[in-house]
């Protein structure tokens, strides 16, 4: 499938200036999901304009390595396209206190919060975070599809691994408080979900590009 996009975007950051980026050396820039991307998509040899196209990217990105990093994505929910929820817990070092940052789109409003020690906690393949973004409280649940997931190595100059496993067909729940007003929020098999961590997670096959 060939594609050609005339991308216009809406760049939002999380990270910079915080504590993650600060302290892990761990940045995290979103590209909302409502920017416009009008163009022309070419499928099977028909061409198609579009001037209401969206686009949806992310990107992780660091400069240095970090011990561990959980990370859940759910640019939309079942019942709302309005809300989407990116959460990242790093803990850079094993002798330092994990870092949590999260990012919360509500309609064309974008609220950020962190947190030291208390944000998020892990047990693959489930992640759960607590933390507040501005005026909005949340308790995100996710697990990892181990269905379909996939398996991949780093390896650092000194050939030491970092195992990853990710999905991006896993599941999430939100329940969002804003002063009186709750939502239970689901995405059911949309959501990205990534663990990075120096041990191998059990019946997850990696691909490692350097093994022979």
């Amino acid at each position: 499938m060939g594609h050609s996009f005339r991308h216009r975007f809406d760049p939002v950051s999380h990270g910079r200036g915080g504590l993650l980026e600060r302290l892990a050396g761990v940045s995290s820039t979103v590209l909302s999901p409502f920017a416009l991307a009008p163009g022309e998509i070419k499928l099977g040899g028909t061409r198609y304009n579009k001037d209401q196209l969206h686009a949806v990217f992310m990107h992780i990105h660091g400069w240095r390595r970090v011990n561990v990093l959980h990370w859940l994505w759910a640019p939309v929910f079942d019942n709302t396209d309005s809300l989407g929820v990116e959460a990242l817990t790093v803990r850079a070092r094993s002798f330092r206190p994990p870092l949590t940052m999260a990012t919360l789109r509500s309609g064309n409003e974008i609220f950020h919060g962190e947190s030291i020690l208390r944000g998020g906690s892990h047990d693959y393949p489930d992640m759960q975070y607590q933390i507040k973004c501005g005026p909005h409280r949340l308790k995100l649940r996710g697990r990892l599809n181990t269905n379909q997931k996939t398996g991949y190595i780093y390896h650092d100059p000194d050939r030491s691994k970092r195992f990853i496993v990710q999905s991006d067909v896993s599941d999430a729940e939100c329940w969002l408080s804003t002063g009186n007003r709750k939502q239970h929020l689901v995405n059911s098999g949309a959501a990205a979900i990534e663990f990075h961590g120096l041990q191998p997670w059990p019946d997850v096959m990696y691909l490692d590009p350097f093994e022979d």
